[in-house]
């Protein structure tokens, strides 16, 4: 009996970071090729410019590639058309609970363009900055420790 109760909520924690391992290499492809586009076209661009497929199946036909897992959904900005915006966001939302981690909770990441002395974009790689767990709880951050550490 006491060994049924330490093992078995350790196996659901480990249960909840493996499905919520998904989160690590989704956004670190998405930073990788965002700062690729950026390099060559001195602009930010939507999932589907960059050429970023995010994991799982389509959730919608339009260029913008929102899509789901059985555990999130992804999204991101700016959409289709030709980015003017100086940031660029992807984002994971937990479509149901992972162990403490209540369904509804985000992870996202945000690349800014670094802008140059005369206000002007450069054609350098951006200054990137991410966002850790975003939710109501710490008890995410400890599914993805990691991910603060995306490039």
């Amino acid at each position: 009996g006491i060994l049924a109760a330490i093992a078995i909520p350790k196996l659901f924690g480990m249960t909840a970071k493996a499905k919520a391992s998904e989160i690590g290499p989704a956004s670190g492809t998405w930073s990788k090729l965002q700062q690729a586009f950026v390099l060559d076209t001195d602009s930010l661009g939507s999932f589907s410019r960059i050429g970023y497929t995010p994991p799982g199946k389509e959730k919608t036909s339009s260029p913008d590639k929102t899509s789901e897992t059985d555990n999130f959904l992804y999204e991101g900005s700016p959409k289709a058309k030709p980015a003017v915006d100086d940031e660029a966001t992807w984002k994971a939302t937990s479509q149901k609970p992972l162990g403490d981690c209540k369904s509804g909770a985000t992870w996202t990441a945000t690349i800014k363009m670094a802008a140059g002395s005369s206000g002007q974009q450069e054609a350098q790689r951006p200054e990137t900055e991410v966002i850790g767990a975003n939710s109501d709880t710490d008890d995410c951050e400890a599914l993805t420790p990691n991910f603060s550490k995306i490039q």
